[in-house]
């Protein structure tokens, strides 16, 4: 392994800030082709006419960068193409040298792109020689409030409104990528780039020198997780024979509890994610791994990501679509529960290393598995983006415990590639390793053969960097992107997200109500507003959960294993709650499927600590899983999923039904679809199923009065299905 000395490293930045300036001074001689920068649209019913004696000038402030033209929409009229006069001026008043384009809809000017443009005046003249019977017809915007830096003169007369104008740009390609950087949605790349910088700094690398029989004794010792390592005395380490049937436990007890996913059929966006994945997969499968917008002849079906996640959307549905036949909604739920078992095997592990007990480490994966948030995750197929995330960062924790450093790399990126909160993982990481007390490494440490965090670190980077070129356009320069969820920095709203997500995290169905909870419920909803969540409360179990934690961590705060512990189970929750405690407009409680398991830690910890008998520990897992059972078929808490899937099946089961004496049917009539049920029951469904999938789709209220030969009929009028607050 080479050394990299200070000085080299020195050369080395020098040398990227030379090739920086050499390439920006090349980009900023080039320019990219004429594009539309900014468009002012006219209003058709005010018309301002032009003829001989009775010019139109007309000032604007340039949006564009590297003006290169400027169109002035008219409407015909019988004047010559010959008789019209225009002329652009800077903001000097010097005429611009132009050439003059004239069609049926537009005046243009076409000139050399005009250095340093942006936010400067200039001004077009209009004339011609025409007479007024056959005047030059310019519409214009009557409010003068829409376009305030656009004004018309007209025989030196300031008249009302703007006319419409479009400015051309050929901005240069420095420029461009200068304006992509900046955008709001850039700032991870700038974030990717800084970590991978500090990451590569920090693998700067001491010699290699062998170690001695003492010194690899004393490794072996340190890493309990190869092992066994320091387990107390009759507990076998993790991978051994004798927890083979803890694995046994898990993974079947998981099967058993959510089994009844697999009588869903999909609905929501798990519709249009499969019509995207048919579509695209025999068009131009390439585009299944981008965020490409999937767009459909029925205007209610268009559909897009403003996210990147290729594992978990593009990758995962298209190894589905390889299955025999179209997608069977009972083995896709299957695979997703199976996947979920997975993930609770590996939480087991990572319990097992921390508490250092198969018992204790059943009872934090039973209150993980059986929680009701996960009833989100395994009712809707979508959501197998978070079971696949959590698959892979639970896999990255366990790969490097067992010294797997490659594939536990791997696995984060996999990880990061279908949701983006598994970029915390690594300091998760580094908590495990202090509870276990090996200590973490920043830098690597060839000696033991450890990479530390830099791996990680460079790893993140990488993926920032990618995920903000999948998202970013270098060629699209505003952000027009509008924000699917809200984010707020409100301390208001962060308290309340926390107290929802804190009494979910409790069980909040399971706390009775009473006068002292009422009064308590009224001082929080006052306090934190909690009257804007979607959720339904009560709200005090998130607060009683807050003090036993706190009560927690000060009785036990002289014991260091259990004093630790405590505190990172509330980072864990707290990590990979992460970002969603910004939000301000959407609760969802399956954003719990990782954080819940640092409950889970916690409450082990604490029993583990009081002694508590193994027997009791084992009835407590069953009792959990009794609850879990229970929960997973409780009409009241499935109502949502079970009414959604009936309703696309009742769909899918008219189409089939029909399509037995319809052979390549050319219209699809769908009846009486709500506005809420448009994302679930529109063209996506029949793209997937139909055997003709380029059939018109064809929203109506009622029947239609007369239908055609070949006409499929979907009539779901007064089919309501259920749909609570929460899930709009």
């Amino acid at each position: 392994m080479p050394k990299y000395t200070a000085n080299s490293l020195r050369k080395f930045i020098v040398g990227i800030i030379v090739a920086l300036f050499i390439a920006i001074g090349l980009l900023a001689g080039t320019r990219l082709q004429e594009r539309i920068a900014y468009t002012q649209t006219p209003d058709d019913t005010h018309i301002h006419q032009v003829y001989a004696k009775n010019p139109i000038k007309t000032e604007f402030i340039a949006t564009a960068q590297g003006l290169s033209g400027v169109a002035i929409a008219r409407q015909e009229s019988s004047v010559s193409d010959n008789a019209i006069i225009a002329q652009i001026y800077n903001n000097i008043h010097v005429a611009i040298p132009s050439s003059l384009t004239v069609t049926p809809t537009e005046l243009k000017l076409s000139f050399n792109p005009q250095p340093q443009s942006a936010h400067q005046k200039f001004t077009v003249t209009i004339e011609t020689s025409a007479n007024k019977q056959a005047a030059l017809l310019l519409p214009y915007e009557s409010d003068s409030t829409k376009y305030p830096n656009t004004i018309v003169w007209q025989n030196g007369i300031q008249k009302q409104g703007s006319l419409g104008i479009t400015q051309y740009e050929r901005p240069t390609i420095a420029l461009s990528l200068a304006r992509w950087l900046g955008l709001p949605h850039q700032r991870a790349l700038w974030l990717g780039i800084g970590l991978c910088v500090v990451g590569f700094a920090l693998r700067r690398t001491p010699s290699r020198s062998p170690l001695s029989k003492g010194e690899k004794l004393r490794d072996a010792i340190s890493s309990p997780h190869m092992r066994g390592g320091d387990l107390p005395a009759g507990q076998a380490g993790v991978g051994s024979r004798s927890t083979v049937a803890y694995y046994v436990i898990v993974f079947i007890s998981i099967l058993i509890v959510y089994w009844p996913a697999t009588k869903l059929f999909f609905y929501s966006d798990d519709v249009p994610i499969l019509a995207r994945t048919e579509v695209l997969k025999s068009t131009n499968p390439l585009l299944l791994f981008t965020p490409h917008q999937y767009t459909d002849s029925d205007p209610n079906s268009q559909f897009g990501f403003d996210f990147w996640r290729p594992v978990s959307f593009s990758a995962y549905p298209l190894l589905l679509s390889y299955l025999p036949g179209r997608p069977n909604a009972q083995v896709y739920y299957f695979v997703n529960i199976v996947l979920l078992a997975i993930t609770g095997c590996l939480l087991f592990t990572i319990a097992h290393h921390i508490l250092k007990s198969p018992a204790f480490a059943l009872l934090a994966t039973a209150i993980w598995a059986f929680h009701s948030t996960k009833l989100g995750v395994v009712y809707w197929w979508s959501s197998s983006q978070d079971i696949l995330a959590s698959l892979f960062a639970m896999g990255t924790i366990v790969l490097y415990l067992k010294n797997k450093y490659k594939l536990a790399m791997m696995c984060y990126m996999l990880g990061m590639l279908s949701k983006e909160y598994v970029i915390v993982t690594p300091i998760l990481i580094a908590g495990i390793e202090l509870l276990s007390n090996r200590g973490f490494q920043v830098k690597p440490a060839y000696r033991t053969g450890r990479p530390g965090m830099t791996g990680f670190v460079i790893t993140a980077g990488i993926f920032l960097i990618l995920n903000t070129a999948a998202l970013g356009n270098p060629w699209i320069f505003k952000d027009t992107h509008a924000d699917t969820y809200a984010f707020s920095l409100n301390p208001i709203s962060i308290a309340r997200n926390i107290i929802v997500y804190t009494s979910a995290s409790a069980e909040d169905k399971l706390w009775p109500t009473t006068k002292a909870s009422n009064s308590l419920e009224l001082f929080l909803d006052t306090s934190f507003e909690l009257w804007r969540a979607k959720t339904s409360g009560p709200y005090y179990p998130g607060v009683v959960l807050i003090m036993l934690w706190l009560i927690g961590v000060f009785a036990f705060f002289k014991n260091t294993n259990v004093r630790n512990t405590l505190i990172f189970g509330g980072i864990w929750w707290t990590l990979y709650l992460g970002p969603i405690l910004l939000l301000a407009n959407d609760w969802k409680p399956r954003w719990l499927t990782l954080p819940i398991f640092g409950i889970g830690l916690c409450g082990a910890m604490v029993l583990q600590r009081l002694r508590i008998p193994k027997l009791a520990i084992y009835t407590l897992v069953l009792l959990s899983g009794i609850y879990g059972y229970q929960t997973a078929r409780a009409e009241h808490l499935i109502r949502f999923y079970r009414e959604q899937s009936e309703y696309t099946r009742n769909a899918y089961h008219q189409l089939r039904k029909q399509e037995e004496l319809i052979q390549g049917a050319k219209r699809i009539i769908l009846i009486g679809i709500t506005e809420e049920q448009e994302t679930s029951l529109n063209a996506y469904l029949f793209r997937v199923y139909a055997k003709n999938p380029h059939a018109d789709i064809i929203y109506a209220a009622s029947m239609p009065p007369r239908q055609e030969p070949g006409d499929i009929i979907i009539n779901m009028s007064g089919v309501i299905p259920y749909y609570p607050e929460s899930e709009k």
